[in-house]
């Protein structure tokens, strides 16, 4: 996004479309190779920031497209499809097991 960093814009991103509201850290916690189809020219390296949730909206920008759902540390790893993802979530994860409740 222009004229935002990349913290800000991770921020942003997870209010337009899950509806989450927080606080975001400065610092990456890794990154990702992504990309949208199967075309490699379109892989992207993504950074992952953390972001303490303060609260979420009922209704936000992608609300009839996408669901929010909730995950532990172990069902998001899970989840994912995304090997790389799954390793950065999962050393998140246990770099703070006492924060997170992993239920």
């Amino acid at each position: 996004m222009t004229g935002k960093s990349e913290f800000d814009s991770a921020a942003q991103e997870a209010l337009e479309e899950a509806g989450v509201i927080g606080r975001v850290a400065a610092i990456p916690i890794g990154e990702f190779e992504f990309a949208k189809s199967a075309d490699p020219q379109s892989a992207r390296r993504v950074r992952v920031y953390p972001l303490e949730v303060r609260g979420t909206l009922v209704r936000w920008q992608e609300w009839e497209k996408r669901k929010r759902r909730w995950f532990s540390v172990n069902e998001a790893v899970e989840a994912v499809h995304n090997a790389q993802l799954a390793a950065v979530i999962k050393g998140y994860g246990m770099a703070n097991r006492q924060l997170i409740s992993d239920k």
